[in-house]
């Protein structure tokens, strides 16, 4: 089979995934969004100049803590269809966050490693090499703090996937801190969706 072919046959997997999908009959929170399912083939696509970017600075993302930089942490995960499909194209370790019960199990059902945590809590920012969020909270005031503290825990190198309006370079709390971030795909398709590298930290005598 042919990776094209491949890829497709992933997508069509997980659209339906997608398609045939209702939430928890108790989603009652206020706060973050209910399942909104991003564009699966669009994610393909900025994934795979994620991955690009990561394989081309991987040398500088060992830092000798752990870190793994062929890996993915989707924030505010739902059912997993985005990190299933970045672990069975890519070959990525994957994780998933989430707060609503119901998404995790799905999510786990398609083998995704998924835990139930709150994004705006949780720690494990700097772990990932690549870091996908999906807009997760309604509320401006929520969202913005989370943008601040992805931001400032990525490792340099790694590189985030974002569909979140709030994010690079646009509307931001705090735009000066990412200003040299490494823009991934082209400017005409900010502030909509987008992949950007933080800058890697290259020994003196490169």
């Amino acid at each position: 089979m042919t990776a094209a072919a491949n890829r497709q046959q992933i997508l069509t997997e997980l659209e339906a995934r997608e398609a045939d999908w209702s939430d928890p009959a108790d989603f009652t929170d206020g706060l973050h969004w209910p399942c909104v399912f991003y564009d699966l083939a669009r994610f393909a696509d900025l994934l795979a100049a994620a991955v690009e970017a990561i394989t081309d600075t991987s040398r500088y993302l060992d830092d000798g803590t752990g870190f793994v930089p062929y890996s993915l942490l989707e924030v505010g995960c739902g059912i997993g269809t985005k990190a299933a499909y970045a672990q069975r194209a890519h070959g990525l370790y994957v994780e998933g966050i989430d707060r609503i019960p119901g998404y995790v199990a799905a999510a786990r059902r398609l083998r995704v490693n998924a835990y139930m945590t709150d994004a705006a809590r949780y720690s494990g920012y700097g772990d990932f090499g690549i870091v996908f969020v999906n807009h997760p909270f309604r509320r401006r005031e929520d969202e913005e703090p989370l943008e601040r503290k992805i931001q400032a825990a990525m490792m340099p190198g790694s590189v985030l996937i974002s569909v979140n309006s709030n994010y690079f370079p646009y509307n931001m709390a705090c735009p000066q801190a990412v200003a040299n971030w490494e823009p991934l795909t082209r400017p005409d398709l900010w502030p909509i969706h987008g992949a950007w590298r933080k800058p890697p930290v290259r020994s003196a005598h490169e």
